[in-house]
């Protein structure tokens, strides 16, 4: 049965494609189309079918039932296929000025990955060895949600709303006491990191050392495409009570304030972004056996890995000490600062201080029983995903209630009557997001690293037995906190006996000066405690993945092993150990 509906699919697929080519007027590809290689082998017949060109002559629906029909396909060569047609699929979407892709298309992603690795050692003599490899691997994933392709104005959203978007899809919704409906905020994406290294290892004995040394450099590169749907969020509860400055937490109803229209929205734009970083190291190690009982290893290894470079120098780091371009139309704020930066080059100043002595001892007490102690300092890779493209990329959410935050405007329907913000680049500097929320990087790149050192010793026992009992201890030091967590603008704790009169609303004096209408510093009014903030010409000043966790962990740990004999071996472990951090479940 199944190969009857493939023929018959075949036979629909040949009459339509020859159909289109004909109307096209293209001659000489219709004759893939009659092959019939394809009711013997279908995938082969659909991979000569979109060999170039005769794929960029395929319309659209066609592509769209070609998806739907490789869908739950898992032959190697259909993968293939299907990842082939989603990036066609994907690339005429932005051609036309839309990422869209059809709502009859399923969810799926679509991963594919590669590994090369070539090694090449060499015997200088009998005592020396060179060895060195170069790897390179990459993974791609593409993804596609139900919701894409249902334009908003069909929702009762206006032109000017999703003026610039380049994703037409149903929105993201949040709602108090309401699980989130709608799509995910990544309705479409691609990605490709990729990864090259090169190592090299030179191993020499000399006497009673034997040295080994090594580089290491790779580079990690990417293509990020990422575009998210509108969000609405109507989570401010609105609709609570009794009092409705401070309402009950348990009153009130997101569902109520989507109906009544007091709900905020959010639309993103978002650039395509080429990502590369390098990463070097290099360790030198001497094993010295000191005598036939005790070993010393000692060593030094050194890393640097740079920040993020994005191909056009869309990434911007926080200059919190550079004067506001905007300081001198504000002189009721002395000493105004602050602002995005856009480097030409990496993302951040690389941090070089990363130097990790190690050293371990090893002596044989006597027969059975062996001493073991060592230490070391690690450097963490540095983070990832904190980089930010604002100004190039443009989030705007609606201003949906007036100065004192809790009288709704009710503009669901119309949430930026002048369309959203659209990206300015790096043409603005310093004036970049003016009025907004911002998070990005320091400008300066710090590294984690921790300071590890452990003690056992081990014994032998009759009948077999070996016992270990040790102590291990590991500190993390500069541990990245989560995205998002750490603001630089808190009101002062010298302003905070002001109490209530924080939220007193006052003159502002940005109005006519941040003349963006999705600010609320673009209001004639704004709440006092919002000109006492250390850089109040923002809303949120957001550090990314700053380096101020610390993470001890200290353990007991005992084994008895019983090595395999007579078709027995056993093995017990127990560890008694203590941890805590400052950082929270997520690390970055």
């Amino acid at each position: 049965e199944a190969e009857a509906n493939t023929t018959v699919f075949a036979e629909a697929l040949i009459i339509t494609a020859r159909a289109h080519l004909r109307a096209e007027g293209v001659t000489g590809i219709p004759l893939l189309f009659e092959s019939v290689a394809f009711r013997r082998d279908g995938a082969n017949f659909l991979q000569a079918c979109f060999a170039a060109p005769a794929i960029d002559l395929m319309p659209t629906e066609l592509l769209d039932a070609m998806l739907y029909w490789l869908d739950d396909r898992d032959e190697p060569a259909e993968r293939q296929l299907r990842l082939t047609l989603l990036t066609q699929r994907l690339a005429r979407s932005r051609r036309a000025g839309s990422s869209a892709v059809q709502a009859s298309l399923e969810q799926r992603i679509v991963t594919q990955a590669l590994s090369i690795l070539k090694t090449s050692p060499e015997v200088l003599t009998n005592r020396d060895i060179f060895e060195h490899s170069f790897t390179y691997g990459f993974t791609e994933s593409i993804r596609t949600t139900p919701g894409a392709g249902v334009d908003p104005l069909q929702l009762g959203f206006t032109n000017s709303t999703v003026q610039g978007l380049k994703l037409q899809a149903f929105p993201a919704i949040t709602a108090t006491r309401l699980s989130p409906a709608g799509i995910p905020q990544e309705a479409a994406s691609s990605n490709r990191p990729e990864v090259y290294q090169y190592k090299a290892t030179l191993t020499m004995s000399r006497g009673n050392h034997k040295f080994k040394a090594r580089l290491d450099y790779r580079t990690l590169a990417g293509n990020i495409i990422l575009q998210p749907p509108l969000s609405i969020n109507a989570a401010n509860n609105f609709t609570g009570g009794p009092n409705p400055a401070a309402a009950l937490a348990a009153s009130g109803s997101g569902i109520a304030d989507l109906l009544l229209g007091a709900a905020s929205v959010t639309a993103t734009i978002v650039p395509f972004e080429q990502v590369r970083r390098p990463y070097y190291g290099i360790f030198f190690q001497d094993e010295w056996r000191l005598s036939a009982k005790l070993t010393l290893t000692y060593g030094l290894r050194y890393n640097y890995e740079q920040a993020f470079r994005e191909k056009d120098s869309q990434y911007a780091v926080w200059n919190l000490n550079a004067a506001s371009p905007i300081s001198s139309r504000v002189p009721a704020i002395a000493n105004l600062r602050g602002g995005l930066e856009y480097p030409n080059g990496p993302t951040q100043t690389g941090d070089r201080n990363n130097f990790d002595p190690r050293i371990g001892i090893a002596y044989r007490l006597n027969e059975k029983t062996v001493i073991r102690a060592g230490a070391g300092i690690f450097t963490h890779p540095a983070p990832t995903g904190h980089d930010t493209s604002r100004g190039f990329s443009q989030s705007s959410t609606s201003v949906f209630a007036a100065a004192d935050n809790f009288t709704p405007l009710f503009n669901l329907g119309n949430p930026f009557p002048n369309g959203p913000l659209q990206p300015t680049g790096s043409s603005l500097g310093l004036a970049t997001a003016l009025g907004q929320s911002v998070s990005a990087p320091m400008a300066n790149q710090q590294v984690s690293y921790s300071n590890q050192w452990s003690f056992d010793v081990q014994r032998q026992l009759p009948f077999g037995f070996l016992v270990d009992l040790g102590y291990a201890a590991n500190t993390g030091v500069g541990l990245y906190t989560n995205l998002n967590t750490v603001n630089l603008n808190q009101i002062p704790a010298s302003a905070q006996q002001l109490g209530s009169q924080l939220l007193e609303v006052v003159p502002n004096p940005f109005a006519g000066v941040i003349t963006d209408p999705t600010s609320i510093l673009s209001r004639p009014t704004v709440q006092r405690g919002q000109l006492l903030r250390p850089y109040p010409q923002f809303q949120n000043v957001f550090a990314n993945a700053i380096a101020t966790g610390h993470s001890p962990y200290h353990a007991l740990q005992l084994k008895v092993e019983k090595r395999f004999s007579s078709g027995l071996a056993l093995l017990f472990a127990h560890t008694r150990s203590k941890t805590f951090d400052y950082v929270g479940e997520s690390l970055h």
